[in-house]
């Protein structure tokens, strides 16, 4: 598989699990939970190209969303503005 494609996978599954916040108008995922949600859905496929923080980094440096640190929750978290 590709780097794009595996990049797009895990950016389909930050858009398709994140929490909207209707305080902040924008959708949250905790790292954490996008790990077990990509562990869940990618645990048969050969997706060793790009690992799941490099492709987080690689969307924070595309402008898809941000990486942020929740002090409540002490986790850090992306944020889909």
């Amino acid at each position: 598989m590709e780097t794009d494609t595996f990049f797009h996978v895990v950016e389909d599954l930050v858009k398709g699990n994140a929490t909207y916040s209707e305080t902040t108008g924008h959708r949250i995922i905790s790292l954490h939970r996008l790990r077990v949600i990509y562990k869940q859905r990618t645990g048969t496929w050969p997706l060793k190209l790009l690992s799941l923080q490099d492709a987080v980094e690689e969307g924070v440096r595309k402008g898809y969303w941000e990486m942020d640190y929740d002090e409540e929750a002490d986790m850090d978290i992306i944020v889909l503005c």
